[in-house]
């Protein structure tokens, strides 16, 4: 006889109390559970879903956690990081009209190919409850550890903080000192942040050897190694976010303004006449941004505070080339000022 739960067609119902209801994945003596299905009553459609694991009464996240709906087209396996590790405790938002079927299973079990680990929808047909059914086959190999729990909270739970309905605020107009935030629960994340003027934000996931994903479609952003940088137009408040179809990040989110400024000039020729220059801004090391200029000169924004070298090359002449040194804000130099390189002779 089939268990209660080992299809989407036999789901354990779960009856909310209160807005909470704990099911049963596996009991305390049983070792032969391969998944579990449960189902949200559709009274708690179009709320969020707070979704908890345990094995033996402690929080884990040594199980996956999957959620569908009858005619869906994809199976969203909850809150996962860049990483692929799923979160301790995961909100998601239920589908409206119809009730949810979470499934409690084996971490590392086979999932199915119309399957997302970050919320992103998977083109494919819609599917039937037992068409799912079929989709999620038995893996033999895999079975659910004794005492695993699903712990499942709806509707009351209060938007958790750092989410859409409840962001991070952050103001760095009378403090530049970093910020460090851990990404909530939720499958968004919305942080509104106030810079001063002439400042940009650098944004990093200690968690991660890449830059984030998260960012603010309206500000200009660019990358540098494994950090974001945001630049609002000017008295405009950042609202960084992500949604449910992004990666989450992996660590915390560190937040930092750095001053910016824009270098502006025009390139002169040897004769003392106006060039059009290309220029490139060297970070003392390493080449850091380059610009093509046009008749009225050339201007490279957002640069932070620092020391460098700026050089331009005539776009007539390649030969007439000249270096400055370059300190962001204007300060005194213990050295420079001016080299004029002068290339060998061709051939």
């Amino acid at each position: 006889m089939p268990y209660l739960g080992d299809s989407p067609t036999n789901p354990v119902p779960l009856t909310l109390v209160g807005g909470a209801a704990v099911g049963e994945a596996s009991a305390p003596a049983e070792n032969d559970r391969h998944i579990c299905w449960f189902s949200i009553p559709a009274q708690a459609a179009g709320n969020s879903v707070l979704l908890e694991t345990s094995i033996g009464g402690i929080a884990a996240t040594e199980v996956d956690l999957v959620m569908l709906w009858e005619g869906s087209n994809t199976a969203y396996f909850v809150n996962t990081d860049r990483d692929g590790t799923r979160q301790m405790a995961a909100y998601r938002p239920l589908p409206a009209g119809v009730p949810a079927l979470i499934g409690v299973v084996p971490k590392g079990a086979l999932w199915p190919v119309q399957a997302s680990l970050n919320g992103e929808a998977v083109v494919g047909p819609a599917q039937t409850l037992a068409q799912w059914g079929v989709a999620f086959p038995l893996d033999l190999t895999k079975r659910l550890k004794a005492d695993t729990s699903l712990a499942v909270t709806v509707g009351a739970t209060a938007p958790p903080l750092g989410s859409t309905a409840n962001p991070f605020v952050v103001d760095f107009t009378s403090s530049s000192a970093p910020v460090v935030l851990t990404p909530p629960a939720s499958p968004d994340i919305r942080i509104n942040v106030t810079l001063a003027p002439n400042t940009a934000l650098k944004l990093t996931d200690s968690g991660a050897s890449g830059a984030p994903t998260l960012a603010d479609p309206t500000a200009g952003g660019w990358e540098d190694g494994n950090a974001v940088y945001l630049k609002p137009a000017a008295g405009v408040t950042l609202a960084i976010s992500m949604q449910a179809d992004t990666a989450r990040p992996v660590g915390d989110l560190t937040l930092e303004p750095i001053p910016v400024s824009v270098i502006s000039g025009v390139g002169v020729d040897s004769d003392g006449s106006p060039e059009q220059t290309n220029v490139l801004l060297f970070r003392i090391q390493d080449a850091w941004r380059a610009v093509q200029g046009g008749a009225g000169g050339y201007a490279l924004p957002n640069i932070p505070n620092g020391d460098y070298i700026a050089v331009a090359f005539s776009r007539t002449d390649a030969r007439d080339v000249r270096a400055t040194n370059v300190l962001v804000p204007p300060g005194e130099r213990s050295v420079g000022g001016g080299y004029s390189f002068v290339p060998p002779p061709e051939g």
